[in-house]
């Protein structure tokens, strides 16, 4: 007689060190000087920003589609800052880069879920806009380098990112790569290449 074995299904759950990560990365958007940039006084922003991360709730639900890493995105940064802030060499005119239809940003600081590559490794970010998760929202440069100032070389190492919600200036993918040891901000193809993957997050969490 066959013997009927339960499947145990793995169940995201809460990261169990998430303030302890939401707050070194208070820590450094205030030792880079985004309250300044963003005309906030220190003190207010650093509260501020302290309470959204005492308030984040993990989404189980967008973790089960692979957005597992939280992070804090200022929406009124520019990404020019957050090269400069990160050593970002810079290989095309962050200046120029607009959004595809449907990309949608707010313009305040987010704690967001999202996913910096891994899930789409080796897809072309054309098919990505078409075959995303409905549930997800493509990724621009600005989260990307946001978790670049965050996790540093260690991320790229992993996976370099597309950024398939955004088109540069001359019509192409925005991506963020190592060049020579270097991380630079470039425009990059829109097929498939195995050392990148599109970046996707979920922009309907907590924010200030």
């Amino acid at each position: 007689m066959a013997i009927s074995v339960p499947v145990l299904m793995f169940v995201p759950a809460q990261p169990a060190n998430q303030m302890e990560v939401l707050t070194a990365q208070v820590d450094r958007l205030m030792e880079v000087g985004v309250p300044a940039e963003v005309h906030v006084e220190a003190g207010k922003y650093k509260d501020e920003a302290m309470k959204l991360a005492e308030g984040f709730v993990f989404s189980v639900e967008m973790a089960t589609i692979r957005l597992d890493r939280i992070l804090l995105v200022d929406y009124r940064v520019s990404d020019r800052f957050l090269m400069e802030a990160g050593g970002v060499v810079e290989w095309t005119n962050p200046d120029k880069f607009t959004y595809f239809d449907g990309v949608v940003v707010p313009d305040v600081l987010c704690g967001i879920q999202g996913q910096l590559g891994p899930k789409y490794r080796e897809k072309a970010p054309r098919d990505v806009r078409v075959n995303h998760d409905r549930a997800e929202d493509l990724g621009i440069p600005l989260e990307g380098l946001f978790a670049f100032n965050y996790w540093g070389l260690e991320l790229l190492r992993e996976c370099y990112m597309d950024f398939p919600g955004a088109v540069s200036g001359r019509g192409y993918v925005p991506c963020l790569s190592l060049s020579g040891g270097e991380p630079a901000l470039r425009g990059g193809s829109d097929g498939a290449d195995p050392s990148f993957g599109s970046v996707s997050v979920s922009r309907g969490s907590i924010r200030v």
